[in-house]
Formats: C-alpha cells, structure tokens, sequence
C-alpha cells in the first residue's frame, strides 16, 4: 500500500525546474553520478526520497518560497538517502518485517534501521550548515507533520526527530561516512553471530508425569492494554497552551471514568506542543467494537482539544483458565480438580517498553501450591524490556482456590501468558 501511494504521488507532482537545477549541482557534490528528479506535491507535508533505480525527490507545493538555506539543507538531507540506497534497503526491510511480523525484535530493528538512516543523512546536511539552524529546521519539519490531515509516507517520522534534534546540537557526536574497516568488522561480527546461532534448536521442557498432574497443561491468560492519545490544547486564537498536569484532564472511555497512569508534554517549538495521556482501559471488552475517547480540561472551558476520537477494538484473550485446557485436564484426572483464579493483578509497561512500541506475550511456567500461591516461577518465553519482570511481579499477587485430589489441596502446574498490547 505505501508502494502505490507513493507511486500515486509520483504520477501527480509536477516537475521543478529551478529545484532540478539546484539538485543537478549538490548531487555532483554529493558524489552522485546519475539524474535525480525534483517533483512538487501539494499533498507533501515534508520531502520524501523515493525510487532505486530512476530515484526522485518529492517536496511540498510551498518549497519555493523557502529561503536558500532551508532547502540547501532539504535537498541535501534527500540526497545523502539517494547516495545511500536507503530506498531499496528500507523496502527490503519492509519485506522481512513482513514475513517476521510476530517477532518484537524485527520491529524494534526497523525503528533503529530507519532513524539511523536519518541521523547519516542529518550528518552530510551538518558536513555544510550550522548545527543550530538545522534543528530549527527539523523543529518546523515536526509541526509540518503533526499539522498533516493525512498520514503520508516518509522516511522520518514525528517519535524519532527529538533523537535526532539532540544528536545534531550535540557537538560531542562523532560524525561522518564509516570507513571501509568499521564495515568489514561489522560484516564479519554479524557473521560471526548468525553462525553462532544457526544451529541452535528449541528444545520443549520435559514434562511431569507424577499421578497428581494433568495430561495436558493448564494455561491461565491476562491481557495488558495501554492506550495512549496524543492532546493538543489550543485556546479561541489558535495558541498552545501549556503548564496543564494530568489532574487537569478527564478521560472517559465509553462514557467510563479512566485512570491516567502516563503524561507526558512534548514540546514542538516556541509556540505549540502536545499532550500524551496513557491509561490502562478498563472498559469491558466488546467483540472488536469500537470504543470511544473523550478529553476535557477543567484548566480551561473554552480551550479546544484535538485528539483521536476512538479505537478499534480486538477481543483480548480473556483472563483466567482456558476452557479447553480446564477440561481435557479434568477429564484426564478426573480425581484432581483444576485450581480456580480468585484474584488477580494485571501488569504495567515499563518506559522502555511503552518508548519501543514493544508488544508481545510473556508465557511463565509456574507452580500453583496448596495454598494458592504462584510458586517456582521460570520464564519460557521472554519479551524483554522489563516486561518478564513485571509480569513475574503481578503473577507473585494472584490469588487461586488450590487444585485438589482426594478432598486434599495439591500441587498444580500451569502455563500463564500475559499479553501486553500498545494501542
């Protein structure tokens, strides 16, 4: 789908004969040895690279009353993307995202591939331009997207230009092309781990056969939602305002009071900002309906607030033992009767987690003793930052009415998956 809007795009912007000219003289500075097209798109909130083997650069209607500098700088920034093939390697990356979709480490890869990507780029514009004016820059190109009625596809994005901002006026950054060393060692290291680890194989634990264990395990399931909402709070003449704590805003979610367990402020420049609220829903779930947001302040009753109206829904696994696994396990042992959960408490994300976009499941094998505690926990399938160990520490709290055998309370084991979900 980006691939054909981007094509779309292409077929409808305009060419730019002053912009050609001026691309035509950087690009020879810049090494590159072949034609780049410069198109104008009214659609364009910011300048976009696309194309491998007749390669364009797509700029807003608005990019020829920019002044020199600026598009000195823009240019620049797109070409180092053409010099550097960054097109076909992030549609290659795509593809493996694609193929890898369920794998957390694959995402978390692509958000480091492209925000490198942009920090090389961000360092060829900073090899000829003051570092303060192109942050400025890259400030105006934040609101420009934040601004966008619709999403476009670039390579930057909004999340990763803060990181990018500190790397340029950092003055303490090391900057430039890597030389042919740095890339063999890394080849070679890369290399060196996938050899490492090609023939490893999962191995399945073995499992207890003592009279007083079902055949099959028992599997108890929690579901995890974040919800975050970007606010933007602008009073009658269109200004932002600030200084608002998370006291200040009410969060509904189906008409049902919610708790704001995360606010943040992120400011844009000089003159606007927004808002990031974050709550763990309670609503109940509803088979994938839609649910509805709703935001006000009390800070201020003519103030304007814009933000998401809602979320499609999926039905999360529901909390408690499997059916199935109840069941079979049952029907198997007919004299030892599966532990029932009375009380459990869910787990939070951790900030490292929430910043990543991290989203998975965390399976514990665990033990349910007879008093109804979770005992003997071990993780057999991690997720990682800080995840396995607020799972581990919400599991510690649940509370079960034991498994029994013989009118005596025994010692069951059980499989409990905590799903976390960032929406």
């Amino acid at each position: 789908m980006g691939l054909w809007q981007v094509r779309a795009l292409s077929r409808t912007a305009l060419p730019w004969r002053q912009g050609q000219s001026v691309v035509d003289k950087l690009a020879i500075d810049a090494g590159i040895h072949r034609r780049v097209e410069v198109l104008l798109h009214e659609a364009l909130p910011g300048p976009i690279t696309c194309g491998a083997v007749h390669p364009a650069i797509l700029l807003p209607q608005d990019a020829q009353t920019w002044i020199e500098g600026d598009l000195n700088r823009a240019l620049v920034h797109e070409l180092e993307h053409v010099r550097r093939g960054d097109w076909a390697v992030h549609c290659l990356a795509r593809a493996v995202c694609a193929a890898y979709w369920f794998h957390p480490l694959v995402w978390i890869a692509w958000q480091r591939l492209t925000l490198e990507a942009e920090r090389s780029c961000d360092d060829a514009v900073l090899r000829l331009s003051e570092a303060t004016a192109y942050a400025d820059q890259l400030v105006g190109l934040a609101l420009r997207l934040l601004r966008a009625k619709s999403p476009l596809p670039a390579m930057a994005n909004r999340a990763d230009l803060a990181v990018r901002v500190e790397a340029v006026l950092d003055s303490r950054q090391r900057r430039g092309r890597a030389g042919r060393l740095s890339v063999a060692l890394a080849g070679a290291a890369a290399a060196v781990l996938t050899l490492t680890m090609s023939p490893l194989r999962i191995v399945a634990a073995p499992q207890s056969s003592a009279d007083d264990q079902p055949s099959r395990t028992l599997k108890f399931n929690a579901q995890v939602k974040l919800i975050m909402v970007d606010v933007t709070v602008s009073d009658l003449n269109g200004e932002s305002i600030e200084g608002l704590s998370a006291g200040d805003f009410v969060l509904t979610e189906n008409d049902t009071a919610q708790k704001i367990s995360i606010f943040e402020f992120h400011k844009l420049d000089t003159a606007s900002g927004y808002y990031i609220l974050g709550y763990y829903t309670k609503t109940p779930w509803m088979d994938g309906k839609y649910r509805q947001i709703k935001i006000t302040t009390s800070k201020d009753s003519m103030a304007k607030l814009d933000y998401r109206a809602g979320y499609d829904n999926e039905p999360p696994a529901r909390a408690g033992l499997d059916d199935a696994a109840r069941g079979s396990a049952e029907a198997s042992h007919s004299f030892v009767t599966s532990p029932v959960l009375l009380s459990m408490k869910e787990p939070e994300y951790t900030e490292e987690a929430r910043k990543a976009k991290l989203q998975g499941a965390v399976a514990l094998w665990v033990q349910i003793s007879p008093s109804g505690r979770v005992t003997n926990m071990r993780v057999v399938r991690s997720l990682g930052s800080g995840l396995d160990e607020k799972a581990i520490e919400a599991v510690q709290e649940w509370k079960f009415s034991p498994g029994m055998k013989d009118g005596k309370a025994v010692t069951v084991q059980a499989e409990v998956e905590v799903n976390f979900q960032l929406l």
